[in-house]
């Protein structure tokens, strides 16, 4: 019997398109894309950032220095936000259905820059203040825990914290690598299509699991 669910963020609940941040990099002026690559695909600066290994500011310093010229500091973080779409309304009042029944978390690979979006986003659209604390049981931030999916520790962790049984735990990402490991972990998984919503589906998904 599934007793709790937990959620990935992007392109689960919230929209996101990822070309558009490659996009906008892209289109600042100077920007050197082959030093882009190198720091974020060979030196993992990225994978660090989501870990929490280095600050918002060091972050978008190492992104100002492959430019010539040096671009203003909002450029770049705009750019790293414009993967994010937006939440739509309904999915609020979906949660908010589904913890009359469930315990729901949270697991997303993010960094402090998508954060701070986020949040601003959610009060300025729907003057959600506390959206952690209103819709979920507990919420991991990769950034703030120090650890990113696919790795199993951060399942292993979740697992230890929360007191939950994987056997009684669906899990919901839209990335292979993760649901894989999500399955090692004992968890019932479902990988996402973003092309569907999530709580369209989602009674089908858990009378697969309930079964």
């Amino acid at each position: 019997m599934i007793r709790n669910i937990l959620f990935d963020l992007g392109n689960v609940l919230i929209d996101i398109h990822l070309p558009a941040t490659e996009d906008a990099l892209r289109n600042i002026q100077g920007m050197n894309m082959q030093a882009l690559d190198t720091l974020i695909n060979q030196h993992k600066w990225f994978d660090r950032y989501e870990c929490g290994e280095m600050s918002e500011e060091s972050f978008v310093n190492a992104i100002q220095r492959c430019c010539i010229p040096v671009p203003q500091r909002n450029i770049i973080v705009n750019a790293l936000n414009a993967l994010l779409k937006g939440i739509p309304a309904s999915r609020f009042a979906e949660l908010e259905k589904l913890r009359r029944t469930y315990n729901l978390y949270v697991l997303s690979n993010t960094n402090e820059t998508h954060l701070n979006w986020i949040h601003r986003y959610l009060i300025r659209e729907y003057n959600i203040a506390q959206f952690e604390s209103t819709y979920f049981d507990k919420v991991y931030y990769s950034h703030l825990v120090g650890m990113r999916k696919p790795d199993m520790a951060i399942f292993t962790h979740i697992m230890s914290n929360t007191g939950i049984d994987p056997a009684e735990t669906l899990f919901v990402d839209d990335n292979f690598d993760n649901i894989t490991a999500g399955k090692l972990a004992g968890l019932h998984v479902h990988h996402h299509n973003p092309e569907f919503e999530i709580f369209d589906i989602l009674p089908d998904i858990l009378k697969v699991a309930n079964t």
